[in-house]
């Protein structure tokens, strides 16, 4: 027999959203938009992945928005936005966001673009142009699980964590954009500028796992990702989280997950989990 749990001594206070559009542009030096009088509501997240664009308020005030930013503003604010040289690829979130949301409005926030992101916004969007509500639900959680994490790394700040945990960042980042191929501890080790040894007793006291299962467990959470949102085959999900053999890929979901891959699938597909 085997138990795990985990018990909140008060409830949550989560925010509330609810998206209304989701655009992904790969604009060129001709993208150029004006949004005149329309009065449009909720909040627009732009979040700029490569190449730079301008945007101007109705009140003149204007932003440039770089590779790998974040900007929040009221949707009714904008009188314009357009591509700076020759290229711009942003995605463009316009939500209605109650205040419980912690990103600052009217700044722009320089934040690296990892690939949990890129796989979270590409479910949202396919899941948005389902023509299923069920489907539409998710990519609202999604979209709020995508908000939360920005909020995470924002006001997660530099400058009040420890010597140890702002050395282990290399090696988190690491992980977070290498989990499709084999990760030596030692390589990790090197990063953070520990022994291999200090390194695991380090990492363990400041995440809580080892880096073993600080790995395995962002592979399986990256996978049911694919599972979810795309129509990647097991062998291909196997690949693209790391594993050597789609076999020992499935060997290790089903013991996180009490079930095969495939079956996991079919499951959340049909609502039945």
């Amino acid at each position: 027999m085997d138990n795990d749990f985990a018990v909140l001594k008060s409830t949550i206070n989560q925010p509330v959203i609810s998206i209304k559009a989701l655009w992904k542009v790969e604009a060129d030096s001709r993208y150029d938009v004006y949004k005149g009088l329309q009065i449009v509501d909720g909040d627009v997240f732009w979040r700029t992945l490569n190449g730079e664009g301008k945007l101007v308020l109705k009140n003149g005030q204007s932003f440039i928005l770089k590779e790998n930013t974040l900007l929040r503003v009221k949707n009714v604010d904008i009188a314009r936005y357009n591509c700076l040289g020759n290229r711009w690829h942003f995605w463009w979130y316009n939500s209605l966001v109650d205040n419980h949301l912690n990103i600052p409005e009217y700044k722009v926030i320089p934040m690296d673009f990892d690939s949990y992101e890129r796989i979270n916004m590409e479910g949202i969007l396919n899941n948005l142009k389902s023509p299923f509500s069920y489907s539409h639900e998710i990519a609202n959680a999604d979209c709020l699980s995508l908000f939360l994490r920005w909020a995470g790394k924002i006001h997660k700040s530099p400058a009040i964590l420890s010597e140890s945990s702002r050395r282990l960042q290399s090696a988190l980042w690491y992980i977070h954009n290498h989990f499709d191929k084999q990760i030596p501890i030692e390589k990790l080790a090197s990063l953070s500028n520990y022994s291999v040894r200090r390194f695991r007793d380090l990492f363990t006291k400041e995440t809580g796992t080892s880096p073993v299962h600080y790995i395995r467990n962002h592979r399986m959470e990256a996978a049911v990702n694919m599972l979810l949102h795309t129509n990647m085959s097991m062998g291909d999900i196997a690949v693209n989280t790391g594993f050597s053999t789609e076999q020992y890929f499935s060997r290790v979901f089903q013991r996180e997950y009490k079930q095969s891959p495939a079956k996991y699938r079919r499951l959340m597909i049909d609502g039945l989990l």
